[in-house]
């Protein structure tokens, strides 16, 4: 994709919101009736990706009430369709309240750092676990673990890294909140100790 915008346009050209557009605008007319395709194709793929990313708020909200983490009513399900319809519900009004309210700038830097800080712990965790806790089950094994791990770490700290200090303020904001909750509230509901211990 990248190859073929750049072959449409120049690279300083498509810093825009919509490169595809701007690349098949530089490109004349010969390649205009793909300019309503694009659009569409771009409002699917949004959709999709929302509804996604909702479903898997959800599924981590219950994950996190099962643990004791928040509320049970989080973690419950529906008799009909078996999914947390709370967790969806809380999740969609909270990401509609967001998308109404802030810059879509703001909302994709604080998205991309929140993204980048879970992929890097995940890829630090596989390191951890793998020399502390060698004999848990692993029905997937990480192929190359220690080098793909480590490269996976140290990419998304140097992506993390090129976002701005206010993004960062942010970030450092809404962990102290989380740390709040779960100190206040989860450290002494959680089961993930208790199932540890036994």
């Amino acid at each position: 994709m990248a190859f073929v915008l750049t072959g449409l346009s120049p690279y300083g050209e498509l810093g825009v919101a919509d490169p595809l557009i701007a690349a098949l605008q530089h490109a004349g007319p010969a390649l205009a009736f793909l300019r309503p395709l694009v659009g569409v194709g771009a409002v699917i793929g949004l959709t999709s990706v929302m509804l996604v990313l909702l479903f898997a708020q959800s599924r981590i909200f219950h994950a996190m009430a099962r643990d004791g983490l928040l509320p049970a009513s989080l973690g419950r399900v529906g008799p009909s369709a078996a999914v947390p319809s709370v967790g969806i519900a809380i999740a969609a009004i909270a990401t509609a309240t967001l998308g109404a309210l802030l810059p879509i700038e703001l909302l994709s830097e604080l998205i991309s750092i929140g993204t980048l800080f879970a992929f890097m712990a995940v890829c630090v965790s596989v390191l951890l676990l793998r020399r502390t806790q060698s004999s848990l089950p692993r029905p997937f094994r990480v192929p190359y673990a220690p080098l793909v791990a480590s490269i996976g770490a140290i990419s998304c700290a140097y992506l993390m890294l090129s976002l701005p200090l206010d993004t960062w303020l942010r970030f450092v904001g809404w962990m102290l909140a989380g740390l709040v909750i779960y100190c206040g509230y989860g450290r002494r509901r959680s089961a993930a100790p208790r199932r540890a211990l036994s």
